[in-house]
C-alpha cells in the first residue's frame, strides 16, 4: 500500500524538470572517534567549516505529497531540515535539526513512516554505477523514529534494525521540533567498505510531517514529506538523490565547552516569569531536563506558562512522557478548540493517553473547520477508551469528509463496543469510497468473533 500510494503521489507531484541539476552538499572529514552520538552538535562545532557545511531545505518545492486534511504546509517553521554530514574511516555521520511545530506518530516500529519520522537515503556505489534506476546492495534507506514522538515507543527506534547492524542514533526534543544524530557504518555498503575514502556518495534526507494523529489506510496521517536536497521517490530508486562530496583530509577547529546544567527549581521559577524574548531558550532548557528526576515539575510549570512557546513545550513533554504527572486543569484548558493548534493537539493526545479526554468537547471539535483537529480529536476518543462516546461517533460515519468518517470508524474499532457493529457493517458495504469501506472492514476486524 505504501509503495503504490507514494509512487502515485510522486509521479503526480511534477517536480522533475528537464533542466534538473543534481544538488551537491559538502561533508566534513573528522578524526576517528571525534563525534559522539548524543543528539547535540557541540562536538561538531569544534571543526572549522561546520557552520558553512550546514544546509537548509525550507523551500516550498522541497515539500511534496501534500494532504490538506492533515494540515496545510506552513513554511520553514512547519516543516524544514537543517543538516550536516561528516565521515571518519568507519562511519557516516548525520546531524539534523528538524523544524516541525506538531510532532505526531502513533504507528509501530514496523511502519514508522505512518507519522512523523526521519529518513536517510544513501547510494554508495562507485561513481560509474551510482544514481541508477534500481537499487542494489550499495543503496539503503534508513528510517529513524526519534524519541518522544510516539507514546508507545518513547525511546524511538530504527526501522528494520536487524538489517542495519551498527546504526546508532540519538535525538532531543526542541521547542521547534527535534534534533537527530546518526552514525551509519560504511561496512553496510560493500563498495564503501572496500573503499572507505570514496570522495563522493549519493545522499538525501527527508522528514515526514503529520499534524494529525491516527493511522488510516490512505497513506496514514502524513500531510507531506520535506526533503533536504532533492524531492523524489528515493526509497524506490536513487536516480534523483543529491551528491555528498567530502572535504580533503585534515581537520582543525576549536574546543567548545559543554553548557552548564540548570536546576529544575531555577527553570521552574523562570518559566512562570518568562517573556517572549526568552521563551525559546527556557523551553529548550526545560526539554533538555527531560532525563532528570525533576522533569514532571518542569513540564507542569512550562504547561502553565502564558508564553506560547513555553506552554507548548510543557504540553509536548506531558504528552510524550507518560510517566510524568500531568496538570489536568492546564491540559483541559488547552484542549478547548482554539487557534493554538499545536497546544490543542498535544493536550488532546496527553489527555487521551491518560483516559481523561473530555467528551463534552466532541460537538465543538466536530464543528471545527480545521480537518486536522477533527481527525486528532476523533482518534483521541478511540484511544481514550470511554464507550459512552459511541453515540456521538455513529453519525460521523456519514460525514462528507472522507478522512473524518474513516477516523470515526477507526475510533469505533478502538473502542470495541458491539453496538457500533451494525453501522460499521453498513459503511463497509455501502460507502461510496473504497478507502472508507476498507477502514470500516478493518474496524470490524478488531471486534474478533463478536
Amino acid at each position: 500500500m505504501r509503495t503504490s500510494l507514494l509512487v502515485l503521489a510522486f509521479l503526480c507531484a511534477g517536480f522533475v524538470r528537464a533542466d534538473w541539476v543534481r544538488p551537491v552538499a559538502r561533508g566534513l572529514r573528522v578524526p576517528n572517534g571525534a563525534i559522539v552520538i548524543d543528539g547535540d552538535d557541540a562536538d561538531w562545532a569544534r571543526f572549522a567549516g561546520y557552520a558553512d557545511h550546514r544546509i537548509t531545505a525550507a523551500q516550498d518545492d522541497h515539500y511534496v505529497f501534500r494532504n490538506a486534511d492533515r494540515g496545510a504546509y506552513g513554511g520553514a517553521a512547519d516543516s524544514s531540515i537543517t543538516a550536516c554530514f561528516a565521515e571518519d574511516r568507519a562511519y557516516l555521520f548525520v546531524i539534523a535539526d528538524v523544524h516541525d511545530d506538531i510532532l505526531v506518530n502513533d504507528a509501530d516500529l514496523a511502519q514508522p513512516f505512518f507519522g512523523d519520522d526521519f529518513e536517510l537515503f544513501v547510494d554508495a556505489n562507485p561513481p560509474a554505477a551510482r544514481f541508477a534506476t534500481r537499487q542494489n546492495a550499495n543503496v539503503r534507506q534508513l528510517i529513524v523514529l526519534p524519541a518522544y514522538l510516539n507514546p508507545k515507543l518513547p525511546q524511538g527506534g530504527v526501522w528494520q534494525a536487524e538489517t542495519c547492524p551498527g546504526v546508532v542514533f540519538a535525538s532531543r526534543l526542541r521547542p521547534w521540533g527535534y534534533t537527530v544524530e546518526l552514525q551509519v557504518p560504511k561496512a553496510l555498503f560493500p563498495a564503501w567498505r572496500d573503499d572507505p575514502w570514496m570522495p563522493t556518495v549519493g545522499v538525501d534526507l527527508s522528514a515526514n510531517d503529520a499534524d494529525a494523529a491516527g493511522v488510516d489506510v490512505v497513506h496514514p496521517a502524513i500531510k507531506g514529506v520535506n526533503f533536504l536536497l532533492s524531492p523524489g521517490n528515493h526509497f524506490l530508486e536513487p536516480s534523483k538523490l543529491g551528491q555528498l562530496a567530502f572535504d580533503d583530509p585534515g581537520v582543525r577547529g576549536k574546543r567548545v565547552a559543554p553548557p552548564k546544567a540548570q536546576s529544575a527549581l531555577r527553570l521552574t521559577r523562570a518559566l512562570f516569569k518568562a517573556k517572549p524574548s526568552t521563551a525559546d531558550a527556557l523551553a529548550q532548557a526545560a526539554l533538555d531536563t527531560l532525563p532528570t528526576a525533576d522533569a514532571a515539575a518542569v513540564a507542569q510549570a512550562a504547561a502553565a506558562s502564558p508564553v506560547a512557546a513555553v506552554h507548548t513545550a510543557g504540553l509536548r513533554m506531558q504528552a510524550k512522557r507518560h510517566e510524568l504527572g500531568a496538570g489536568m486543569a492546564t491540559l483541559l484548558y488547552y484542549a478547548k478548540p482554539s487557534p493554538e493548534r499545536a497546544a490543542c493537539t498535544y493536550a488532546l493526545l496527553a489527555l487521551a493517553e491518560r483516559h481523561s479526554l473530555p467528551l463534552d468537547l466532541c460537538d465543538a471539535y466536530l464543528a471545527q473547520p480545521d480537518p486536522g483537529l477533527r481527525l486528532t480529536y476523533l482518534y483521541a476518543v478511540g484511544v481514550n477508551g470511554d464507550k459512552t462516546a459511541v453515540g456521538k461517533l455513529l453519525p460521523v460515519l456519514k460525514d462528507a469528509n472522507l478522512r473524518v468518517r474513516m477516523m470515526a470508524a477507526l475510533a469505533l474499532g478502538l473502542l470495541g463496543d458491539p453496538t457500533a457493529l451494525d453501522a460499521l457493517r453498513i459503511m463497509s458495504k455501502d460507502d461510496a469510497q473504497q478507502y472508507a469501506r476498507l477502514q470500516a472492514t478493518q474496524a470490524i476486524a478488531r471486534f474478533g468473533g463478536k
